[in-house]
């Protein structure tokens, strides 16, 4: 069964555990419901954009497979300046470019917005057109990790530090339904700290300081993003099933757990989902009947 339905499909940031944004759409696809328009925030937006660009899940699954072997992950690793994050960057845009080649967001297959935030003014910016890398780049550039994407006067960073699961975006689309996907921990309920791990095979060296500030940013990342869902709230709210201890730094190993959650989660929501779209066609045909 196919839905003629808009849909808008937002997907939330979440490092690793965003993995499972593809064993989602894998579900969503097979089921026949495509998404009109989207938005994503950091892996959000790389996996958005893979979509718009034409790449399917099952690509980004192989792909997403490939990269957690720790000689793959190590060839996107550069070293930055110890003033400006750890990663400089260069190698993760050299591959952002291999995968979506000189692509313009205007020119993807739906639209699509990507947000980042202005370090200067803390202001959210929002790409709904140029060049797809910079707009990808800009969006996970975490605060510590990559240095801020320099556009301008801008010095933009992670677009999730104030809007992480990004439905606000989708309104200048007014799809007739909107679908958010949220991956993220919450603090107040999986409370794992102590249950990290202490080694652990990611190529970049985490501070034993690490605990602390990932502690407070979850906590700081849920309050903002119930905040905003509260005021932008989707029809339908995706919570993939994700082990709390997958953290988004340390979690690329597990990526085929993960990628299995969001199929999971797929599963899961599907009658909800067509209960929505079956509503909406209802109305929408019982309007078309009356002025008809």
């Amino acid at each position: 069964m196919k839905s003629h339905t808009t849909i808008g499909l937002a997907l939330g940031g979440g490092g690793a555990r965003g993995l499972a944004h593809i064993g989602l759409l894998d579900i969503l696809l097979k089921n026949g419901i495509t998404p009109s328009a989207m938005s994503g925030a950091s892996i959000g937006a790389i996996i958005a954009g893979a979509l718009a660009a034409g790449h399917s899940p099952q690509d980004l699954m192989d792909l997403a497979i490939k990269l957690t072997k720790t000689r793959e992950m190590v060839k996107l690793v550069d070293w930055s300046p110890p003033r400006r994050g750890l990663l400089e960057g260069k190698k993760v845009k050299a591959f952002l470019e291999s995968l979506f080649k000189n692509l313009r967001i205007e020119e993807l297959a739906f639209p699509l917005a990507i947000n980042a935030v202005d370090l200067c003014t803390g202001q959210e910016v929002v790409f709904t057109q140029g060049p797809l890398v910079p707009a990808i780049m800009a969006s996970i550039a975490v605060p510590g990790i990559f240095q801020p994407v320099n556009m301008g006067s801008r010095q933009l960073v992670d677009g999730g530090v104030l809007n992480n699961v990004p439905v606000s975006l989708l309104i200048p689309f007014n799809p007739a339904i909107t679908i958010a996907v949220d991956v993220q921990v919450n603090p107040h309920i999986d409370q794992h700290w102590n249950d990290l791990p202490k080694s652990h095979d990611f190529p970049v060296p985490i501070p034993e300081l690490f605990l602390e500030v990932y502690r407070a940013e979850m906590l700081m990342l849920h309050t903002i993003t119930q905040k905003n869902l509260e005021m932008n709230s989707p029809d339908i709210l995706i919570c993939p099933k994700i082990p709390a201890e997958i953290t988004p730094f340390l979690g690329f190993s597990r990526a085929p757990e993960i990628i299995q959650c969001g199929v999971q989660a797929g599963e899961e929501i599907l009658p909800h989902i067509w209960a929505s779209l079956e509503r909406i066609n209802y109305q929408e045909q019982n309007s078309y009947d009356r002025f008809k």
